[in-house]
């Protein structure tokens, strides 16, 4: 009979062994050995974390996969040792920032958060956590080799290869061979570290689980209720900008300047202020173009040339839902600039609009901005005309390096929605340039693209 007082851990566990008469099944062992299926979680978490994929949505569906592999990793070998306890910590902080995103971008402040400081320091934070999980999860695997005296793979290469990919992130690296010979590598790293549980249960080394309340499987549909949930209230109460619509008295109004080919529908929305400053023009220039935001259908046209059959295709679109007027009206010493917008074909709309500009003034060294920026959009509802300001007119400026030297641009942004009810949808913004340089002649050019949201996503 066996020294129960004198049995030290291996001891005891070569004693277990000798007293089983068969090997239990595999999938028995899978069910009592947890830390496997922790260890490929946390494995396959910082694969889909660490990798983007630009397209189908998979650079937030894949890290998002990823974040919860991790927490429900680390979840069960938090109690191993305190490296695995600061990893599932970290691992929660981590889905957290996902969780954040996915909410935020239900939302119109995901677009204020874009290209801001605190989205840029947020981000920082987000590689800084990541970092630390790497470091975490490398001491926790240490401490395992140091206690077990098993030869496994700690994961500092996965580490300092996370280090080389921050580096090269930095620096905006684009290259291709270098891209893919370091993906090669840090997936056989992955691959390497995927073998640990095998290792460790074949050395006969125990890894010490935690007893959860909740299972997996629970965590994770709650994960998925409490993004759902959220997600719907930020579509439904947070997707569009609050626009104060008011009735408008859209007469129709005369002016001097339809005689110089000024259009009368844009006249009957503009403000009586912007009516009383172009009286008077010298000139009047307009320019109309039609945008689909169809797909269109493709027509085909089969013909014979030098004895060959040739197959001509090209896309039609029976109808361009989007009208674009552009105005410059010459005025003493300056130019009033008008872009105008109407829905033709009444679409869909899902929240946000917004316009952007490239201004004639974008060359500061010819023409310069000499009044403030302004419009209003328009729909109609039961005879009646409906009108709001913009949410918001933004100027901003920035210097571009070109071969010239560096040179001051500038771009308007105007952000605003639109009613599903009502029809006849439009608007217009409207700005004024000076000419620098009299005695020159410059070229009036100001340049007019509109982003319509397609879908909820």
């Amino acid at each position: 009979m066996a020294d129960w007082n004198k049995l030290n851990e291996n001891d005891f566990e070569n004693l277990l062994k000798n007293s089983l008469n068969d090997i239990p099944p595999q999938n028995i062992v899978d069910e009592v050995s947890p830390y496997k299926d922790a260890i490929s979680h946390i494995v396959w978490g910082i694969g889909l974390t660490t990798i983007t994929l630009n397209f189908l949505l998979l650079n937030y569906i894949l890290p998002f996969i990823g974040a919860i592999l991790m927490l429900l990793g680390f979840r069960s070998l938090r109690q191993e040792n305190k490296w695995f306890f600061g990893s599932y910590i970290l691992s929660i902080i981590r889905l957290i920032y996902v969780l954040s995103s996915f909410i935020l971008n239900s939302t119109i402040y995901n677009e204020f958060m874009q290209g801001s400081s605190f989205a840029y320091s947020l981000g920082v934070f987000n590689t800084f956590v990541n970092l630390m999980i790497f470091i975490c999860f490398w001491r926790a695997l240490k401490a395992i080799k140091k206690k077990s005296n098993i030869d496994i793979d700690t994961g500092f290469g996965l580490l300092f290869l996370y280090i080389i990919l921050c580096i090269l992130a930095f620096l905006n690296y684009n290259g291709l061979i270098l891209g893919i010979i370091f993906l090669i590598i840090y997936f056989l790293t992955l691959k390497s570290l995927y073998t640990i549980s095998s290792k460790i249960e074949n050395a006969g080394y125990i890894i010490k689980t935690a007893e959860v309340k909740y299972s997996n499987e629970f965590v994770v549909k709650g994960i998925l209720i409490f993004l759902a949930v959220c997600t719907i209230i930020g579509y439904v109460f947070f997707h569009s900008y609050n626009m104060n619509w008011a009735e408008y008295k859209s007469e129709n109004k005369t002016s001097s300047v339809v005689d110089l080919g000024f259009p009368e529908y844009i006249l009957k929305d503009m403000s009586e202020e912007d009516i009383k400053e172009i009286e008077g023009a010298k000139q009047v220039v307009v320019n109309v173009d039609e945008h689909p935001i169809n797909k269109g259908r493709v027509e085909s046209t089969t013909y014979r040339e030098d004895g060959k059959t040739i197959t001509h295709k090209q896309t039609v679109y029976d109808a361009k839902e989007l009208k674009v007027t552009s105005i410059g009206v010459e005025l003493e010493n300056e130019w009033k600039i008008i872009h105008y917008f109407e829905w033709t074909h009444k679409p869909k709309f899902y929240g946000t609009e917004s316009i952007e500009i490239l201004p004639a003034y974008y060359h500061f060294e010819y023409w310069a901005l000499s009044s403030d920026i302004t419009g209003y959009v328009f729909y109609d509802k039961d005879n009646t005309v409906y009108r709001a300001d913009y949410s918001s007119i933004d100027e901003e400026k920035y210097k571009k390096d070109t071969m010239w030297g560096v040179s001051m641009n500038a771009n308007i942004f105007a952000r605003f929605s639109m009613p599903n009810d009502g029809e006849n949808h439009r608007g217009y913004i409207t700005y004024n340039i000076m000419n620098l340089n009299p005695d020159t002649i410059c070229i009036v050019n100001s340049c007019f693209n509109y982003t319509h949201q397609q879908s909820w996503l």
